[in-house]
């Protein structure tokens, strides 16, 4: 009769351990699962949200870069009208007529303008 209790009492511990163990298979994929979801999703929108705020701020120097642009070639454009005034550079131009008078000449394009608004910077043909 010993025997027969003591093998019982062995199966009944290897059911309770095969239990146990299946247990805490489910415990581990019931908390790994979840966590390993919400970590994938919130590398995906953080990466997302850096691409985004890596774009805005290229866009904003660019931005930057053209309005420097922009005056440089609004510099240059007022030094070259006011050079097309001065006497010695007309002659240099060949603009100058036989009898000595300036030749009428049509007033130059205007500089480009912007179009539109935000981020982006479109310009008019003159």
């Amino acid at each position: 009769m010993l025997k027969s209790f003591q093998s019982k009492l062995l199966i009944h511990k290897h059911m309770l351990k095969n239990l146990q163990s299946k247990l805490l298979t489910l415990l581990v994929l019931s908390t790994v699962l979840p966590v390993s979801v919400v970590g994938l999703y919130s590398i995906s929108s953080s990466t997302q949200a850096l691409t985004d705020l890596n774009v805005n701020q290229i866009e904003n120097e660019i931005s930057q870069q053209a309005l420097k642009i922009e005056q440089i070639l609004a510099s240059v454009y007022s030094d070259v009208l006011m050079l097309s005034h001065v006497p010695p550079f007309k002659g240099l131009c060949g603009r100058e007529k036989a009898a000595g008078s300036i030749a009428p000449r049509a007033p130059p394009p205007p500089p480009p303008t912007r179009i539109g608004s935000g981020g982006r910077r479109r310009f008019s043909a003159p």
